[in-house]
């Protein structure tokens, strides 16, 4: 028979496994709450992005026809609009073309004085209106290289 220190010892073990015992059962519920909790929450979550995502949805395909029907208006107008009488049409008639200037390839030499001040003025050389017609030549001799 054990003493009445040993059966208190016993008794009190006895005590602190009923505690953890109870205190685990406390904890498994909690644990169980809080899954629910978080399992409500995940639901309530993709209930609602599934409602946003049909309503963005449904807002689309309405934006989209009737962006399609308005296409198909402008369509419709262009294709009554009667087309441009050719006479009155100023994009279809052809522009004269500016003739291409020439390039004169003659020798400085067999130029005129008054061809090589113009080509001179064209090279903007300074001091051309006094040159000579040997000294217009050198100068655009120069200016050429």
């Amino acid at each position: 028979m054990p003493t009445r220190t040993q059966a208190a010892l016993l008794d009190a073990v006895d005590r602190v496994f009923d505690l953890a015992e109870n205190t685990l059962a406390a904890q498994r519920e909690l644990a169980r709450t809080l899954i629910g909790a978080a399992e409500r929450q995940a639901d309530a979550v993709a209930e609602t992005v599934e409602s946003t995502s049909r309503e963005t949805l449904r807002e689309l395909d309405d934006t989209v026809k009737a962006e399609a029907k308005r296409a198909q208006q402008v369509v419709e107008r262009v294709e009554q609009t009667p087309a441009p009488k050719p006479e009155t049409a100023e994009a279809d008639k052809p522009r004269p073309r500016k003739p291409e200037p020439k390039v004169d390839r003659r020798p400085f030499e067999e130029r005129s004085l008054e061809e090589l001040r113009e080509r001179a003025r064209e090279l903007d050389i300074d001091g051309r209106s006094a040159m000579s017609k040997d000294e217009l030549v050198a100068a655009l001799r120069k200016q050429s290289k």
